[in-house]
């Protein structure tokens, strides 16, 4: 009979508790780095038809600021509320069912541009404009706001249109435009506003508050343009701006010279039909036909993610990043959201023996071992630019194919822990030693490994404890076991920990354990324990014992000192407080928080913050990018690896000169384009005696009243901020920042 609980298949890729989740994520952190590798599964959803999209063919993703998701196909607008798509058509009120691009005003107000003009929505009702109304003909391809609050929209026979009041103005070849085929756009951070043309290359043209645009130049393959269909335009962090083209790859502008990118660099194809650069800084690349590359800006590094890797299609129609980092693409059959392109599954068709990991082992030569229900895989990456990681497996060669827990210990030895014994590993020989129950342990079936200060081996099994001491090859082990003869709560022992005071602290099915030498100590339910049930066990530097229960939550306990006859007091956390009631697994992080492995994902707890909300600082679960966001209750590995990437960027706050007011120019708008920009990004601005006119919210606000103001911009992922003020004055004195 085997007692060990949740060996329920997770959607048939990985089944996982709390340790074997995290370590998932380790994984994906080493394997997920510069030049193909495995066949990863990225975390991704699909939606199509099924799932309520109104149509499969994505031609735009859009995240408005009430954080609604707004997905344009070619039958229908759809909005997505992170649980089901509510879908508008012509009926309700849109010009035309196929819609190409979305952008949002300072008003909050939504506009769409479809394949015969431009409907706006203002929460409540559409309204719709045409060539009657100004509106450049044909398909509208793309949309944009500029640095004065304006909209623009790329036409495919009538040039650029811009919003004016209720009307459009629009612009083509006789404002110095390459082509009235316009393809794609771009306001950039200086003001710059860029069309790209359907066969004409790129025109760079200044935004002019009065005349629209000024001063337009063009790029063509005669100035050294990739190619002159352009489909796509970004800009990248240090103000570069890249083209991508049908056909010919990405070109970069960095001010001076064009540079062109092509497959040899590194990017699945060369024919380019979407593009963003995401919150790292790097280049996110739809191809039409070959899936999705991310690369750095200067090409050293390319990744490609395609249909081996979990997309539904190689043929990217939309790409947008959303405020919680996730990756939304549009194809020719549906939407696919990707939490993060740095995570990623894998499987037996990864190479991986068996679909079930209950352990993993990270060395210092960046090498990753990883326990399965079928054998033993060590994942080595190769130092070779664009060489695959290399997989060895072992399986014929350990005790027991059943990998349950792996530990390095002081001297650099390999112990695995299996259901028929331990292994003491060397490759790539196999197992150069067996340690069973007829050597003496306790019990051959094993659960975990840890180590004591002194170098002794706890390895825990279905029998109790063991505590080993190993000399060497050739030589007996010295094993004292501890059994629920010997006074322990219960047989089958899931966590163990050592305290500072060289005390052995045991989780079990029946209880807490505590061996101080020769003393045997029980801690239950009848001691103020909510659960008997422990599945992990963790004490921090303080000597305070966390104990995670299944079905009890959290649990602190600072024992009594030694000697002392104070009964035991116990402080659970549980539902009420944002802590889960059922925890496989803890492990702290270097700032003394703890990582906690549950049922509905993966928590970071605040121990200086217990009984509060704020206690838990971030949740990891399937929406996060996990395999599944279930960690079994009943799984008793109490370790684990999380790799968590720092993010302390802070963000960029420029404000220029502002014009003056006058009797004549009675509002001013203030520029701050050379900020950071984003969706990540919010703006707070602030004057003692100045007056906005529009919001004080968006980046360029207009004003109408003298004075200093101030603006606070605020890097919503991270937390981090960046201040910057300017004043602006009357006809009678100076403008300054």
């Amino acid at each position: 009979m085997d007692h060990r609980a949740g060996r329920g298949d997770l959607g048939g890729v990985i089944e996982s508790h709390a340790s074997a989740i995290l370590a998932v994520i380790a994984l994906a952190a080493f394997l997920l780095l510069p030049g193909p590798t495995l066949a990863q599964q990225l975390p991704a959803i699909n939606y199509n038809a099924d799932d309520g999209l109104s149509h499969s063919q994505v031609w735009s993703i859009f995240q408005d600021s009430r954080g609604y998701l707004w997905v344009g196909t070619s039958d229908g607008l759809n909005r997505f509320d992170t649980v089901s798509f509510s879908v508008f058509r012509t009926r309700d009120g849109l010009h035309n069912p196929t819609i190409r691009t979305t952008v949002e005003d300072e008003d909050g107000k939504l506009w769409f541009g479809t394949d015969s003009g431009v409907s706006s929505f203002d929460g409540r009702r559409f309204a719709s404009y045409s060539e009657a109304d100004g509106l450049g003909k044909g398909i509208i391809w793309a949309s944009v706001r500029d640095q004065y609050g304006r909209l623009w929209f790329g036409t495919q026979y009538g040039g650029a249109s811009m919003l004016e009041g209720k009307r459009f103005r629009s612009f083509s070849t006789k404002e110095g435009l390459g082509s009235e085929y316009v393809y794609s756009m771009l306001a950039d951070s200086k003001g710059i506003l860029w069309f790209g043309h359907r066969g004409a290359g790129v025109t760079r043209c200044i935004a002019d508050r009065e005349l629209g645009i000024k001063d337009c130049r063009r790029f063509t393959k005669v100035e050294g343009l990739a190619h002159d269909e352009v489909r796509a335009i970004v800009e990248a962090r240090d103000g570069s701006i890249f083209f991508g083209t049908r056909g010919g790859g990405i070109s970069k502008w960095d001010g001076k010279r064009i540079t062109t990118y092509t497959s040899a660099n590194g990017i699945a194809e060369n024919d380019i039909y979407a593009m963003l650069v995401n919150i790292r800084g790097d280049l996110v690349i739809g191809t039409l036909n070959s899936g999705i590359s991310i690369c750095t800006p200067d090409f050293s590094s390319c990744r490609t993610f395609s249909t081996a890797n979990g997309l539904p299609d190689n043929g990217i129609l939309s790409i947008y990043e959303g405020r919680d980092h996730a990756l939304w693409v549009g194809f020719n059959s549906g939407l696919t959201r990707i939490a993060s392109d740095r995570m990623a599954s894998y499987s037996v068709g990864s190479g991986l023996p068996n679909k079930v990991v209950y352990a993993i082992q990270a060395d210092d030569d960046g090498s990753v071992w990883i326990g399965t229900l079928g054998g033993l895989v060590r994942v080595r990456r190769s130092t070779a630019p664009g060489a695959a990681a290399k997989l060895d497996i072992w399986t014929e060669d350990l005790p027991g194919q059943q990998v349950w827990d792996l530990h390095r210990d002081r001297s650099g030895r390999l112990w695995v822990a299996t259901e028929a014994g331990l292994c003491l590993f060397e490759a790539p020989r196999g197992c150069i030693d067996v340690i069973d129950k007829t050597d003496g342990l306790s019990s051959s079936e094993l659960f975990t490994i840890a180590e004591t200060r002194a170098g002794a081996l706890l390895v825990t099994g279905a029998e109790g404890l063991s505590v080993l001491r190993y000399e060497g090859r050739g030589s007996k082990p010295e094993i004292r076991n501890f059994t629920v003869k010997d006074g322990l709560a219960g047989s089958f022992a899931y966590g163990v920990a050592e305290d500072g005071q060289g005390r052995i602290w045991i989780g079990s099915d029946q209880g807490l354990s505590l061996i101080d030498g020769d003393d045997i100590r029980q801690y239950t339910t009848k001691n103020g324990l909510p659960i008997n049930e422990i599945h992990a066990i963790f004490i921090d530097l303080h000597g305070t014992v966390w104990i995670g229960t299944n079905g009890g939550g959290l649990v602190r306990f600072t024992p009594p000192p030694r000697g002392s006859d104070a009964p035991p007091r116990f402080t659970v956390f549980g539902p009420a407080d944002g802590v889960p009631d059922a925890i496989a697994a803890i492990e702290p992080d270097r700032e003394g928080r703890l990582w906690i492995g549950a049922t509905d994902g993966i928590f970071l707890f605040d121990p200086s913050k217990p009984g509060r909300p704020e206690s838990i600082v971030l949740k990891v679960d399937k929406q996060a990018g996990l395999i599944a966001s279930q960690c079994h209750a009943g799984a008793y590995v109490n370790r684990f690896v999380v790799v968590v990437d720092e993010d302390i960027a802070t963000p960029t706050a420029i404000i220029a000169s502002p014009d003056i007011l006058t009797c004549n120019n009675n509002t001013v708008p203030l520029n701050a384009t050379g900020s950071s920009t984003g969706i990540a990004f919010q703006y707070t601005w602030t004057t003692p005696t100045g007056s906005f006119v529009t919001s004080s919210t968006i980046l360029n606000p207009v004003v109408n009243a003298p004075g200093t103001y101030n603006l606070l911009i605020t890097n919503t992922l991270n937390g981090c901020t960046a201040t910057t003020s300017c004043s602006t004055s009357t006809a009678s004195s100076r403008s300054r920042c």
